[in-house]
Order: structure tokens, then sequence, then C-alpha cells
């Protein structure tokens, strides 16, 4: 029995690429394959805590300004 894809993967431009381009500019080779749709429930949940931290670092990274005047006047009133 042999595997199918999971979509039309023949057409690639270039042939070291993972997806191939439709004329709507949606790649779907290959999707299915990780994440939530391979039906792994490790890799599901590794995927899900990576997009939460990755949030959470981006809000950090976006609030790093008003957190260091913060502490900068927090720290000059110390004095």
């Amino acid at each position: 029995m042999a595997l199918r894809p999971h979509c039309d993967c023949t057409a690639r431009p270039f042939p070291n690429s993972v997806a191939s381009p439709r004329p709507d500019g949606a790649a779907v080779c290959d999707r299915g394959r990780f994440g939530a749709n391979s039906s792994n429930p490790h890799l599901a949940s590794r995927g899900k805590t990576g997009v939460l931290v990755s949030c959470g670092a981006a809000i950090l990274c976006g609030a790093a300004i008003t957190l260091i005047n913060f502490f900068w006047t927090v720290g000059q009133a110390v004095n």
C-alpha cells in the first residue's frame, strides 16, 4: 500500500523546497504532518507551549523600556 501525499507536491519550482506554491500564494505541501494535525498529542502540546512562551517573550520585549524606566525611577528614589 503506497502512501499518498497530503497535497500535490509534484510541481516544485525549487528542488529542495518543502512547500510548492499555489497560484493563490498558499503553501499546502506537507501540511498535517506536524503539530496538532499529526495525531501526536505530545507534539501538539509542545507547540502550544512554544506559542505561549514566545508570546510572553514578545510582550516582555515590548515592555522592556517601560520596565527599565520604572525600575530606574524606583532605584533613584531609594537614595
